[in-house]
Order: C-alpha cells, then structure tokens, then sequence
C-alpha cells in the first residue's frame, strides 16, 4: 500500500475535523450575537453535543476493536483468540480510564 494515498486521507480528514470545529463554534457565535448576547439555544447545543459524542462512540466502539483484531490476526493469534483480546482490552482499557478518573 502507497503511503503517499493514506497521507492524503489522513491530512483530508484532518481539515475536515478542523473545518466542522471552526462552523460549529462560528454557529455558537452568530446565535449568540443574533439574540443580544444571549447563549444559544441549549436544545442546539446538546444535539450537537449528542451528535459528535455518538459518531467519537461509535468509532470508538466499531472501528478501533477491528483495528486491533487485525493485528491480533497478523501476529498469528486465531480469530476467536483475536477477538476476545481485541475487546478485552478495549474494554479493560474503558475500565482503567474510569478508575483513574474516579
């Protein structure tokens, strides 16, 4: 696989992160400037807020454990192996993240 094709993508995705950041606070701004320096609505904001923290989850939980079953699978572990590693240790990294935070 060409480096070249998955630096692009990965610099594409970048401006596109930075880019939905800058009209998501350019939102905030005009909303609260329209109504006299008043906030936003708070039903915007938490459906904003709902909505990136379900596609952070869902990356999260969907692609990230299929990343590391991969490579489970290429360092020679069989797939039932893989998978149950995979998911122990995203999960077991969930459980450590919360005690530490406790």
């Amino acid at each position: 696989m060409s480096t070249g094709g998955s630096l692009t993508l990965a610099w594409a995705l970048t401006g596109a992160a930075s880019a939905s950041t800058f009209l998501g606070a350019l939102v905030a701004i005009v909303l609260s400037t329209r109504g006299h320096g008043e906030a936003p609505p708070k039903a915007l904001l938490a459906a904003s807020l709902a909505a990136a923290g379900g596609l952070m989850l869902f990356v999260a939980v969907v692609e990230l454990p299929g990343k590391a079953m991969d490579a489970f699978l290429t360092a020679g572990y069989d797939e039932a192996t893989a998978r149950i590693l995979a998911y122990s240790a995203f999960f077991g990294g969930a459980v450590l993240s919360a005690a530490l935070n406790w």
